[in-house]
Protein backbone atom coordinates (compact mmCIF):
# COMPACT_ATOMS: atom_id res chain seq x y z
CA UNK A 1 0.00 0.00 0.00
CA UNK A 2 2.61 1.91 0.37
CA UNK A 3 4.33 1.66 -2.71
CA UNK A 4 1.05 2.15 -4.50
CA UNK A 5 -0.04 5.43 -2.63
CA UNK A 6 3.66 6.94 -3.68
CA UNK A 7 4.42 5.03 -6.74
CA UNK A 8 5.88 8.58 -8.89
CA UNK A 9 7.59 9.37 -5.70
CA UNK A 10 9.14 5.84 -5.30
CA UNK A 11 10.28 5.95 -8.97
CA UNK A 12 12.13 9.40 -7.54
CA UNK A 13 13.60 7.53 -4.94
CA UNK A 14 15.00 4.84 -6.43
CA UNK A 15 16.34 6.96 -10.05
CA UNK A 16 18.91 7.80 -7.16
CA UNK A 17 22.27 5.56 -6.87
CA UNK A 18 22.55 4.79 -3.55
CA UNK A 19 25.34 1.53 -3.67
CA UNK A 20 28.35 4.30 -2.65
CA UNK A 21 26.29 4.76 0.66
CA UNK A 22 24.97 1.48 1.65
CA UNK A 23 26.79 -0.15 4.52
CA UNK A 24 25.46 -3.81 4.60
CA UNK A 25 25.87 -3.69 8.37
CA UNK A 26 23.00 -1.74 8.51
CA UNK A 27 21.05 -3.75 6.07
CA UNK A 28 21.59 -6.82 7.83
CA UNK A 29 20.89 -5.88 11.16
CA UNK A 30 17.29 -4.34 10.52
CA UNK A 31 17.12 -2.88 7.62
CA UNK A 32 16.30 -5.23 5.00
CA UNK A 33 14.21 -4.46 1.75
CA UNK A 34 16.04 -0.94 1.43
CA UNK A 35 13.47 0.01 -1.29
CA UNK A 36 10.30 -0.76 1.06
CA UNK A 37 12.63 1.66 4.21
CA UNK A 38 13.24 4.53 1.82
CA UNK A 39 8.90 4.48 1.19
CA UNK A 40 8.53 4.58 4.59
CA UNK A 41 11.15 7.61 5.58
CA UNK A 42 9.56 9.71 2.37
CA UNK A 43 5.75 8.68 3.80
CA UNK A 44 6.42 9.86 6.95
CA UNK A 45 8.32 13.03 5.41
CA UNK A 46 5.90 14.57 2.80
CA UNK A 47 2.61 13.95 5.64
CA UNK A 48 4.31 15.85 7.99
CA UNK A 49 5.33 18.59 5.91
CA UNK A 50 2.41 18.69 3.88
CA UNK A 51 0.40 19.15 7.22
CA UNK A 52 2.29 22.74 7.62
CA UNK A 53 2.76 22.70 11.43
CA UNK A 54 3.61 25.90 11.74
CA UNK A 55 4.87 27.13 15.19
CA UNK A 56 4.07 31.18 15.42
CA UNK A 57 4.23 31.53 18.92
CA UNK A 58 1.13 31.63 19.82
CA UNK A 59 0.43 28.74 22.17
CA UNK A 60 -2.02 27.16 19.03
CA UNK A 61 -0.17 25.09 16.90
CA UNK A 62 -1.35 21.89 16.32
CA UNK A 63 1.20 19.63 16.89
CA UNK A 64 -0.92 16.73 17.27
CA UNK A 65 -1.28 16.32 13.32
CA UNK A 66 1.84 15.25 12.82
CA UNK A 67 1.60 13.03 15.90
CA UNK A 68 -1.15 11.52 14.57
CA UNK A 69 0.89 10.24 11.82
CA UNK A 70 3.43 8.88 13.66
CA UNK A 71 0.85 6.98 15.71
CA UNK A 72 -0.88 6.02 12.09
CA UNK A 73 2.62 4.38 11.08
CA UNK A 74 2.83 2.60 14.42
CA UNK A 75 -0.71 1.56 14.78
CA UNK A 76 -0.07 -0.34 11.01
CA UNK A 77 2.78 -1.90 12.41
CA UNK A 78 1.36 -3.23 16.14
CA UNK A 79 3.69 -0.60 18.23
CA UNK A 80 2.22 0.11 21.26
CA UNK A 81 3.19 4.14 22.36
CA UNK A 82 2.19 6.07 24.92
CA UNK A 83 1.03 10.26 24.28
CA UNK A 84 1.12 13.13 26.38
CA UNK A 85 0.09 16.91 26.69
CA UNK A 86 0.37 19.56 28.78
CA UNK A 87 -3.12 19.72 30.40
CA UNK A 88 -5.61 21.99 28.82
CA UNK A 89 -2.98 22.39 25.60
CA UNK A 90 -4.57 18.36 24.18
CA UNK A 91 -3.70 20.17 20.51
CA UNK A 92 -0.06 20.16 21.27
CA UNK A 93 0.89 16.35 22.10
CA UNK A 94 4.12 14.16 22.58
CA UNK A 95 5.05 10.76 22.06
CA UNK A 96 7.05 7.85 23.62
CA UNK A 97 7.40 4.39 21.96
CA UNK A 98 10.01 1.93 23.89
CA UNK A 99 11.36 -1.69 23.13
CA UNK A 100 13.57 -3.98 25.66
CA UNK A 101 13.93 -2.85 28.98
CA UNK A 102 15.93 -1.47 31.55
CA UNK A 103 19.61 0.36 31.19
CA UNK A 104 20.99 2.03 29.41
CA UNK A 105 17.93 3.90 27.91
CA UNK A 106 18.99 5.17 24.45
CA UNK A 107 16.98 7.92 22.98
CA UNK A 108 16.00 8.22 18.66
CA UNK A 109 14.94 12.06 19.60
CA UNK A 110 13.93 13.65 21.07
CA UNK A 111 12.59 14.79 17.52
CA UNK A 112 10.42 18.27 17.32
CA UNK A 113 7.22 17.86 14.78
CA UNK A 114 6.46 21.76 14.68
CA UNK A 115 8.49 23.65 12.34
CA UNK A 116 9.35 27.21 11.71
CA UNK A 117 7.07 29.77 9.50
CA UNK A 118 7.70 30.78 6.01
CA UNK A 119 7.69 34.68 5.97
CA UNK A 120 7.37 34.50 1.76
CA UNK A 121 6.76 31.70 -0.56
CA UNK A 122 7.98 33.40 -4.14
CA UNK A 123 11.39 32.37 -4.86
CA UNK A 124 10.93 28.69 -3.87
CA UNK A 125 11.82 26.09 -6.46
CA UNK A 126 8.66 23.98 -5.31
CA UNK A 127 6.18 25.14 -2.85
CA UNK A 128 7.32 25.31 0.66
CA UNK A 129 5.01 22.51 2.10
CA UNK A 130 4.54 20.28 -0.54
CA UNK A 131 7.03 17.61 -0.16
CA UNK A 132 7.96 17.51 -3.67
CA UNK A 133 10.55 15.81 -4.42
CA UNK A 134 13.46 17.90 -7.48
CA UNK A 135 16.64 16.98 -8.16
CA UNK A 136 17.31 14.60 -5.66
CA UNK A 137 15.72 16.34 -2.80
CA UNK A 138 12.48 16.60 -1.02
CA UNK A 139 11.58 20.12 -0.33
CA UNK A 140 9.54 21.62 2.48
CA UNK A 141 9.42 23.56 5.63
CA UNK A 142 10.91 21.64 8.09
CA UNK A 143 13.10 18.68 5.72
CA UNK A 144 16.24 19.94 8.03
CA UNK A 145 14.72 20.91 11.31
CA UNK A 146 13.74 18.45 12.01
CA UNK A 147 10.88 16.04 10.28
CA UNK A 148 13.57 14.40 8.05
CA UNK A 149 15.25 12.81 11.22
CA UNK A 150 11.93 12.35 13.17
CA UNK A 151 10.80 10.21 10.17
CA UNK A 152 14.27 8.41 9.77
CA UNK A 153 14.32 7.93 13.03
CA UNK A 154 10.82 6.39 13.99
CA UNK A 155 11.06 4.16 11.02
CA UNK A 156 14.49 2.76 12.64
CA UNK A 157 12.66 2.58 15.35
CA UNK A 158 9.67 0.66 13.91
CA UNK A 159 11.97 -1.58 12.05
CA UNK A 160 14.41 -2.93 14.93
CA UNK A 161 10.56 -3.54 17.13
CA UNK A 162 9.59 -5.50 13.36
CA UNK A 163 12.83 -7.57 13.39
CA UNK A 164 13.09 -8.38 16.99
CA UNK A 165 16.28 -7.51 17.58
CA UNK A 166 17.78 -8.68 20.72
CA UNK A 167 18.99 -5.63 23.02
CA UNK A 168 20.72 -5.02 26.16
CA UNK A 169 18.83 -2.12 27.52
CA UNK A 170 15.70 0.00 26.03
CA UNK A 171 15.64 1.77 23.07
CA UNK A 172 13.05 4.99 23.39
CA UNK A 173 11.67 6.84 20.27
CA UNK A 174 10.34 10.14 21.04
CA UNK A 175 8.54 12.77 19.53
CA UNK A 176 7.91 16.41 20.86
CA UNK A 177 5.68 19.68 20.50
CA UNK A 178 6.59 23.27 20.71
CA UNK A 179 10.72 23.32 20.36
CA UNK A 180 10.75 26.02 17.85
CA UNK A 181 8.85 28.27 20.62
CA UNK A 182 10.70 27.40 23.73
CA UNK A 183 9.66 23.86 24.26
CA UNK A 184 6.83 25.17 26.72
CA UNK A 185 4.76 22.34 25.91
CA UNK A 186 6.67 19.62 24.84
CA UNK A 187 10.58 18.80 26.77
CA UNK A 188 10.15 21.67 29.37
CA UNK A 189 6.48 20.00 30.44
CA UNK A 190 7.70 16.49 29.83
CA UNK A 191 10.76 16.73 32.06
CA UNK A 192 9.00 18.80 34.71
CA UNK A 193 6.32 16.78 35.39
CA UNK A 194 6.99 14.00 37.74
CA UNK A 195 4.82 11.46 36.53
CA UNK A 196 5.79 12.05 32.73
CA UNK A 197 9.90 12.38 33.56
CA UNK A 198 10.50 8.57 34.16
CA UNK A 199 8.51 7.49 30.34
CA UNK A 200 10.56 10.07 28.41
CA UNK A 201 13.70 10.09 30.32
CA UNK A 202 16.76 8.93 28.42
CA UNK A 203 20.79 8.32 29.51
CA UNK A 204 21.90 8.50 26.19
CA UNK A 205 20.10 10.79 23.59
CA UNK A 206 20.76 11.28 19.57
CA UNK A 207 19.15 14.47 18.16
CA UNK A 208 19.51 17.12 16.39
CA UNK A 209 21.47 17.97 14.52
CA UNK A 210 24.82 17.06 13.03
CA UNK A 211 26.43 14.66 10.72
CA UNK A 212 27.56 17.28 7.60
CA UNK A 213 30.48 17.22 6.16
CA UNK A 214 32.89 20.15 7.08
CA UNK A 215 33.04 22.41 4.02
CA UNK A 216 36.50 23.88 2.69
CA UNK A 217 38.09 21.04 4.76
CA UNK A 218 41.67 19.79 4.25
CA UNK A 219 42.58 17.47 1.88
CA UNK A 220 43.63 15.17 4.27
CA UNK A 221 40.48 15.97 6.89
CA UNK A 222 37.45 13.33 6.92
CA UNK A 223 35.43 15.35 9.48
CA UNK A 224 31.54 14.92 9.89
CA UNK A 225 30.45 17.54 12.20
CA UNK A 226 28.10 16.36 15.53
CA UNK A 227 26.90 18.53 17.49
CA UNK A 228 28.58 18.28 21.01
CA UNK A 229 27.11 21.62 22.34
CA UNK A 230 24.65 24.33 22.24
CA UNK A 231 23.83 27.58 22.81
CA UNK A 232 21.23 29.26 25.02
CA UNK A 233 19.16 31.45 23.91
CA UNK A 234 17.37 34.36 26.09
CA UNK A 235 14.45 36.60 24.73
CA UNK A 236 13.98 39.84 25.20
CA UNK A 237 11.21 42.32 24.59
CA UNK A 238 11.86 46.38 24.75
CA UNK A 239 9.37 48.69 24.82
CA UNK A 240 10.01 51.93 23.66
CA UNK A 241 7.28 54.33 24.67
CA UNK A 242 6.40 57.80 23.45
CA UNK A 243 3.26 60.24 22.55
CA UNK A 244 1.12 59.24 19.57
CA UNK A 245 0.10 62.16 17.31
CA UNK A 246 -0.76 62.86 13.84
CA UNK A 247 1.99 61.69 11.00
CA UNK A 248 1.09 65.14 9.35
CA UNK A 249 2.42 66.90 12.39
CA UNK A 250 5.42 64.85 13.29
CA UNK A 251 6.71 67.51 16.05
CA UNK A 252 3.38 67.14 17.93
CA UNK A 253 4.09 63.76 18.90
CA UNK A 254 6.91 62.02 20.80
CA UNK A 255 7.62 59.41 18.10
CA UNK A 256 8.73 55.92 19.54
CA UNK A 257 9.50 54.24 16.39
CA UNK A 258 12.66 56.47 16.21
CA UNK A 259 13.53 55.19 19.74
CA UNK A 260 12.87 51.23 18.38
CA UNK A 261 14.89 51.80 15.67
CA UNK A 262 17.84 53.31 17.20
CA UNK A 263 18.01 50.41 19.74
CA UNK A 264 17.58 47.99 16.81
CA UNK A 265 20.58 49.25 14.92
CA UNK A 266 22.93 49.43 18.02
CA UNK A 267 22.04 45.88 19.15
CA UNK A 268 22.63 44.82 16.08
CA UNK A 269 26.11 46.13 15.03
CA UNK A 270 27.24 45.17 18.48
CA UNK A 271 30.44 42.50 18.81
CA UNK A 272 30.44 40.48 22.37
CA UNK A 273 33.73 39.91 23.03
CA UNK A 274 35.43 36.79 21.58
CA UNK A 275 35.39 33.42 23.41
CA UNK A 276 37.32 30.64 21.69
CA UNK A 277 35.54 27.04 22.52
CA UNK A 278 36.65 23.72 22.12
CA UNK A 279 33.77 22.98 19.15
CA UNK A 280 35.39 26.28 17.41
CA UNK A 281 39.03 24.74 17.36
CA UNK A 282 37.93 21.51 16.02
CA UNK A 283 36.49 23.09 13.20
CA UNK A 284 39.20 25.60 12.26
CA UNK A 285 41.62 22.85 12.82
CA UNK A 286 40.14 20.52 9.80
CA UNK A 287 39.56 23.57 7.62
CA UNK A 288 41.34 24.70 4.48
CA UNK A 289 43.47 27.54 5.83
CA UNK A 290 46.38 29.44 5.73
CA UNK A 291 48.73 29.20 9.27
CA UNK A 292 47.80 32.99 9.44
CA UNK A 293 44.32 32.91 8.62
CA UNK A 294 43.69 29.96 10.95
CA UNK A 295 45.95 31.48 14.34
CA UNK A 296 44.55 34.59 13.73
CA UNK A 297 40.74 33.20 13.99
CA UNK A 298 41.47 31.13 17.26
CA UNK A 299 42.99 34.19 18.82
CA UNK A 300 40.72 36.35 20.97
CA UNK A 301 42.18 39.20 20.66
CA UNK A 302 42.14 39.01 16.17
CA UNK A 303 39.27 36.78 15.87
CA UNK A 304 36.78 39.46 15.01
CA UNK A 305 38.82 41.17 12.95
CA UNK A 306 39.92 38.16 10.69
CA UNK A 307 35.60 37.45 10.79
CA UNK A 308 35.15 40.75 9.33
CA UNK A 309 37.84 40.50 6.34
CA UNK A 310 36.25 36.70 5.69
CA UNK A 311 32.97 38.13 5.27
CA UNK A 312 34.11 39.05 1.76
CA UNK A 313 35.54 35.92 0.93
CA UNK A 314 33.52 33.56 2.43
CA UNK A 315 30.45 34.91 4.33
CA UNK A 316 28.65 31.44 5.02
CA UNK A 317 32.05 30.70 7.18
CA UNK A 318 32.58 34.05 8.84
CA UNK A 319 28.49 33.62 9.88
CA UNK A 320 29.36 30.69 11.77
CA UNK A 321 32.82 31.83 13.15
CA UNK A 322 31.09 34.76 14.79
CA UNK A 323 28.00 32.49 15.99
CA UNK A 324 30.17 29.89 17.48
CA UNK A 325 32.61 32.51 19.14
CA UNK A 326 30.42 34.93 21.14
CA UNK A 327 27.24 36.12 22.23
CA UNK A 328 25.61 37.22 19.76
CA UNK A 329 21.83 39.47 19.86
CA UNK A 330 19.84 39.89 16.56
CA UNK A 331 16.85 42.43 17.24
CA UNK A 332 14.62 40.84 14.81
CA UNK A 333 10.89 41.67 15.73
CA UNK A 334 9.38 44.82 15.31
CA UNK A 335 5.99 44.95 16.16
CA UNK A 336 3.01 47.51 18.33
CA UNK A 337 2.36 50.42 15.79
CA UNK A 338 -0.44 50.37 13.96
CA UNK A 339 -0.80 53.22 10.68
CA UNK A 340 1.25 54.92 8.50
CA UNK A 341 -0.46 58.29 9.01
CA UNK A 342 -0.45 57.94 12.90
CA UNK A 343 2.90 58.66 15.31
CA UNK A 344 3.53 55.96 17.50
CA UNK A 345 3.15 56.22 20.75
CA UNK A 346 4.43 52.84 21.25
CA UNK A 347 7.26 50.60 19.50
CA UNK A 348 8.07 47.06 20.64
CA UNK A 349 11.35 45.01 19.62
CA UNK A 350 11.66 41.36 19.97
CA UNK A 351 15.86 40.19 20.80
CA UNK A 352 17.04 37.06 20.09
CA UNK A 353 20.22 36.70 22.08
CA UNK A 354 22.13 33.36 21.80
CA UNK A 355 24.72 32.57 25.08
CA UNK A 356 27.36 30.15 24.94
CA UNK A 357 27.34 27.67 27.15
CA UNK A 358 28.58 29.38 30.64
CA UNK A 359 26.99 32.38 30.14
CA UNK A 360 24.15 33.68 31.82
CA UNK A 361 21.24 36.03 31.42
CA UNK A 362 23.16 38.71 33.71
CA UNK A 363 26.24 38.78 31.01
CA UNK A 364 23.63 38.88 28.29
CA UNK A 365 21.70 41.46 29.81
CA UNK A 366 25.11 43.42 30.68
CA UNK A 367 26.19 43.19 27.05
CA UNK A 368 22.66 44.18 25.76
CA UNK A 369 22.77 47.40 27.72
CA UNK A 370 26.16 48.09 26.39
CA UNK A 371 25.21 47.88 23.14
CA UNK A 372 22.04 50.12 23.40
CA UNK A 373 24.30 52.41 25.22
CA UNK A 374 23.18 54.90 28.27
CA UNK A 375 21.32 57.50 26.69
CA UNK A 376 18.87 54.56 25.75
CA UNK A 377 18.79 52.37 28.45
CA UNK A 378 18.37 55.25 31.11
CA UNK A 379 15.65 56.59 28.86
CA UNK A 380 12.23 57.13 30.77
CA UNK A 381 10.38 55.64 27.56
CA UNK A 382 12.02 52.65 27.39
CA UNK A 383 11.87 49.26 29.64
CA UNK A 384 13.67 45.87 28.86
CA UNK A 385 12.13 42.75 30.07
CA UNK A 386 13.36 38.87 29.82
CA UNK A 387 10.83 37.10 28.33
CA UNK A 388 12.54 33.69 28.22
CA UNK A 389 15.68 31.97 29.21
CA UNK A 390 17.56 28.84 28.51
CA UNK A 391 20.81 28.14 29.43
CA UNK A 392 23.71 26.31 26.66
CA UNK A 393 24.98 23.23 27.40
CA UNK A 394 28.02 20.58 26.47
CA UNK A 395 28.29 17.25 25.91
CA UNK A 396 31.32 15.06 26.88
CA UNK A 397 33.42 13.83 23.77
CA UNK A 398 34.43 10.27 24.34
CA UNK A 399 31.87 9.21 25.69
CA UNK A 400 30.11 5.85 24.80
CA UNK A 401 27.62 7.74 22.80
CA UNK A 402 30.32 9.73 20.58
CA UNK A 403 32.15 6.44 20.22
CA UNK A 404 29.12 4.71 19.15
CA UNK A 405 28.09 7.71 16.47
CA UNK A 406 31.81 7.50 15.54
CA UNK A 407 31.48 3.87 14.70
CA UNK A 408 28.19 4.12 12.91
CA UNK A 409 29.37 7.38 10.79
CA UNK A 410 32.72 5.22 9.75
CA UNK A 411 30.38 1.98 8.86
CA UNK A 412 28.31 3.61 6.56
CA UNK A 413 30.78 6.84 5.39
CA UNK A 414 34.33 4.74 5.47
CA UNK A 415 37.02 6.86 7.02
CA UNK A 416 34.67 9.89 8.28
CA UNK A 417 35.56 10.95 12.10
CA UNK A 418 33.15 12.97 14.00
CA UNK A 419 34.30 16.38 15.41
CA UNK A 420 32.38 18.02 17.72
CA UNK A 421 30.29 21.51 17.05
CA UNK A 422 28.54 23.62 18.58
CA UNK A 423 24.67 24.41 17.49
CA UNK A 424 23.72 27.92 17.24
CA UNK A 425 21.00 27.38 18.12
CA UNK A 426 19.37 25.87 21.06
CA UNK A 427 17.66 22.65 20.83
CA UNK A 428 16.16 20.07 23.32
CA UNK A 429 19.08 18.48 24.01
CA UNK A 430 20.13 20.92 26.12
CA UNK A 431 17.18 20.02 28.61
CA UNK A 432 18.39 16.96 28.58
CA UNK A 433 21.46 17.17 28.96
CA UNK A 434 20.38 19.02 32.23
CA UNK A 435 18.86 15.78 33.65
CA UNK A 436 22.45 14.27 33.04
CA UNK A 437 21.81 12.49 29.84
CA UNK A 438 24.65 11.81 27.27
CA UNK A 439 22.99 14.02 24.26
CA UNK A 440 24.54 14.74 21.13
CA UNK A 441 22.89 15.84 18.06
CA UNK A 442 23.48 13.07 15.59
CA UNK A 443 22.78 12.43 11.96
CA UNK A 444 24.73 11.53 8.88
CA UNK A 445 24.36 13.65 5.56
CA UNK A 446 25.16 12.55 2.14
CA UNK A 447 29.12 13.62 1.95
CA UNK A 448 28.17 16.17 -0.85
CA UNK A 449 26.40 18.15 1.88
CA UNK A 450 28.75 20.69 3.73
CA UNK A 451 27.34 21.83 7.07
CA UNK A 452 27.75 25.12 5.69
CA UNK A 453 25.55 23.95 3.15
CA UNK A 454 23.03 22.26 5.70
CA UNK A 455 23.23 25.74 8.14
CA UNK A 456 23.09 28.20 5.23
CA UNK A 457 19.61 26.04 4.27
CA UNK A 458 17.86 25.86 7.85
CA UNK A 459 14.90 27.52 8.09
CA UNK A 460 15.79 29.15 5.00
CA UNK A 461 14.28 29.47 1.24
CA UNK A 462 14.44 26.39 -0.29
CA UNK A 463 14.92 24.33 2.76
CA UNK A 464 15.50 20.80 1.31
CA UNK A 465 17.37 17.27 2.27
CA UNK A 466 18.53 14.88 -0.06
CA UNK A 467 16.92 11.56 -0.98
CA UNK A 468 20.70 10.51 -0.39
CA UNK A 469 21.12 11.98 3.19
CA UNK A 470 17.59 10.74 4.20
CA UNK A 471 19.32 7.23 3.23
CA UNK A 472 22.52 7.65 5.05
CA UNK A 473 20.98 9.13 7.89
CA UNK A 474 18.60 6.07 8.59
CA UNK A 475 21.37 3.57 8.27
CA UNK A 476 23.40 5.93 10.54
CA UNK A 477 20.30 5.84 13.61
CA UNK A 478 20.62 1.86 12.97
CA UNK A 479 24.28 1.26 13.30
CA UNK A 480 24.19 3.73 16.22
CA UNK A 481 21.81 1.72 17.67
CA UNK A 482 23.66 -1.40 17.28
CA UNK A 483 26.48 -0.34 18.54
CA UNK A 484 24.90 1.12 21.80
CA UNK A 485 21.97 -1.66 22.30
CA UNK A 486 22.79 -5.05 20.56
CA UNK A 487 23.03 -7.87 22.59
CA UNK A 488 26.77 -9.86 21.88
CA UNK A 489 25.54 -13.30 23.29
CA UNK A 490 22.29 -13.37 21.77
Amino acid sequence: ALLANHETAVLAMESVSYDDITAQAAIDFCLKDAVIVRSQVYALLKQMVQNAVVNDGTGETAEEANIRVIQAFFDGLGIKYHTAARPGREHRQNLVATYGSGAPRVMLGPGHVDVAPVSDEAGWTCPPFSAEISGGYVYGRGTLGMLGMVATQAVVFARVVQSRVPVIGTLVFCAVSDQENGSRDGVGYLLEDDRLRPFFSADIALGKMGGARLGAARDTSTAVCMAAADKGAMWVRIVCSGHEGHGSIPLGGDNALTLACKAAARINDYWAPTVITPEWVAYCENLELTWWRRSTLLSERWCAGAIYKLRRKNPKLAGIAHAMTRLTMSANHLHGTQKMTAVPGRAVIDVDCRLLPGQDADYALTHLKAAMGKSLVNHPGVSIEVMHVRAGSRSHVGSAAWNAVALAASQVLPGSEPIPVMMTGFTDLSSYREQGTDALGAFLFDPSETFQDIMGRYHGKNERISLRSLWCGTQFYALAVKALLEDPDA
